[in-house]
């Protein structure tokens, strides 16, 4: 800092050190300071705030006088200046010919005269008078100097800072991981397909977009509006990032309760999604490739959230905080009881979905595979690529698989031919007939002993999940009649419904099939209702009592054995 900034801080120092700043003035002061002195000359908004704070935090008769006194200043001669500045109870000033006296200086500098003399920044007081006097700093008003100070205040706080740091880390790994695909896979590729004509840079840009599951592709290559190139198992890279920053970041939170914390750390996607903006302006637009803001800030928003709060989470759940202090968790025992029970019921209706889509990716990823090899599916890529390729898509291969199963309709693939078939064959008009399709478009374009099996059994996956699904809830709940335990079986429908309705609104994309959202829905909502209320009925006939007796007829017998 320079000699003139430190002398005018220290000049404050007296000023702010009784203000509600306390022993943060003198440093705010002087930071503000170096700030003033490199954005003077371009009328900052920060200048005016400045200026502003510092005459919110004189006292209110000082201020007062300072304003009452700046008018005279500009519009009397300097010579008649002293004589009608005077206040009324004052002594009458010496004639204007008469000179000024000179045993009569002002006894103390006052704001107006700080205003008034040198300043860091350079130039002089009247230029700082007329910028203070200009409209845009009246329409602000003091008010706009606190909230300054309260903001600078409250950025500089461990918390907020411990989240901003874990977005930027985050964001960091992102460009990392979109350097690293842009480098691995290249243009004649499907994922490297937002490359073709730019440089490595924008397309890591772009690649970073696609990880967040938001759309690159507007029109163009294989005739669709919007969508993107990449599997949607890349979604993993935002979250993880996000989860081991806020898992680093952690310590900022500590001392607060349970819920803020894990609060703070579902902040990370606020800051991670406005830097994911920022990425896809930078990304920017060429021909068919438009990467789209608002979808990059929604799912950064919605992974950054995520991922922090799973990262924090790991941390409040270890039970030791980087201080080495017991995490608190007295707060709000009873309603954590209640969401705990609320998630044991969701857990137990969504677990057997969680083994339909595990054995829908099995099979539907080997079905890829296969059709592959056969040439299918290799959309003039080696086929090596086309292995590697297809089988990171495998996440839309177990979801696509069991909405088939359960009789989902799906959408023509258009001009993505077999890449947009869940089950890539070469006749795709045979399957599709030019509309949408179901599972039963395959019996013309498969052979009967690979068709039938695979029908029996994508059918009999959901049918047999949502029976199993409707049973544990019901037994659960310890259902003792028949209504109530379909009553609670029931209970799968709703939940397999918004499960497989959200999976695919955010993890299906046109490649590898592309369902139709309402159909999505209500089939599952239909197949989980009716089979999960069966399930529960079947459950309600004899549980906990008989297990019970069961378990107590071997104690009573045990005596007489023993005496006999």
């Amino acid at each position: 800092m320079r000699e003139a900034d430190r002398e005018h801080c220290s000049a404050c120092a007296a000023t702010m050190a009784g203000s509600r700043w306390g022993a943060q003035g003198f440093d705010e002061c002087a930071f503000l300071c170096q700030l003033r002195r490199t954005v003077r000359h371009g009328g900052s908004v920060l200048l005016v705030l400045w200026r502003r704070s510092r005459q919110f935090a004189v006292a209110p008769t000082d201020a007062e006088s300072s304003r009452e006194d700046v008018p005279p200043r500009v519009d009397v001669p300097a010579d008649a200046s002293a004589s009608e500045q005077a206040s009324p109870g004052s002594p009458p000033a010496p004639a204007v010919g008469s000179g000024p006296d000179p045993e009569g200086p002002p006894t103390a500098p006052s704001p107006p005269s700080t205003e008034g003399a040198a300043l860091p920044g350079g130039g002089e007081g009247d230029a700082g008078t007329r910028a203070d006097h200009d409209p845009f700093t009246e329409r602000l008003g003091p008010e706009a100097g606190e909230l300054a100070g309260d903001l600078a205040d409250r950025l500089r706080a461990p918390m907020v800072r411990a989240v901003l740091l874990a977005a930027a880390y985050a964001a960091l790994a992102m460009l990392a991981a979109g350097l690293l695909l842009a480098a691995a896979f290249s243009d004649d590729s499907l994922i490297g397909l937002v490359g073709r004509d730019v440089g490595i840079v924008t397309e890591a840009l772009r690649q970073v977009v696609q990880m967040l599951l938001a759309d690159v592709i507007s029109t163009g290559s294989f005739g669709q509006e919007s969508w993107r190139s990449a599997p949607a198992i890349l979604v993993l890279v935002p979250v993880g990032a996000c989860a081991v920053a806020a898992s680093s970041q952690a310590s900022g939170s500590e001392g607060l309760s349970r819920p803020a914390r894990l609060a703070l750390g579902a902040a990370t996607g606020i800051p991670f999604g406005l830097l994911m903006v920022i990425v896809a302006l930078a990304a920017g637009t060429s021909g068919d490739i438009e990467p789209s803001v608002g979808g990059a800030f929604g799912y950064g928003l919605l992974w950054g959230g995520l991922g922090g709060l799973l990262g924090t989470l790991r941390v409040v759940d270890r039970g030791v905080g980087a201080s080495g202090m017991p995490a608190r968790r007295g707060d709000g025992a009873a309603s954590r009881g209640r969401v705990r029970a609320g998630l044991v019921v969701a857990g137990a209706a969504l677990k057997p979905l969680g083994v339909l889509l595990l054995v829908s990716t099995v099979i539907g990823l080997s079905l890829v595979l296969v059709q592959t090899a056969a040439g299918a599916v290799l959309a003039n890529r080696p086929l090596a690529i086309a292995f590697v390729e297809n089988a990171l898509y495998l996440l839309e291969h177990g979801l696509h698989f069991a909405e088939l199963g359960a009789l989902v309709e799906f959408r023509s693939p258009g001009s993505l031919g077999a890449l947009g078939l869940p089950i890539p064959v070469g006749d795709v008009t045979a399957v599709t007939g030019g509309d949408s399709f179901r599972i039963f478009g395959y019996r013309e374009v498969l052979r009967g002993y690979v068709f039938v099996p695979l029908l029996l059994v994508g059918i009999a996956l959901p049918v047999l999940l949502a029976l199993y699904a409707g049973f544990s809830t019901a037994r659960l709940q310890s259902a003792r009649s028949p209504l109530l335990g379909a009553a609670w079986g029931a209970i799968v429908g709703p939940a397999w419904a918004v499960a497989m309705g959200l999976a695919d609104a955010v993890i299906a994309g046109p490649v590898f099939g592309s369902a139709e959202g309402d159909s999505v829905f209500a089939t599952f909502l239909l197949i989980g209702t009716a089979f999960g209320a069966l399930g529960g009925r079947l459950a309600a006939g004899g549980g906990p009592d008989d297990r019970a007796a069961a378990t107590a007829a071997p104690t009573l017998r045990g005596p007489n054995i023993g005496t006999s």
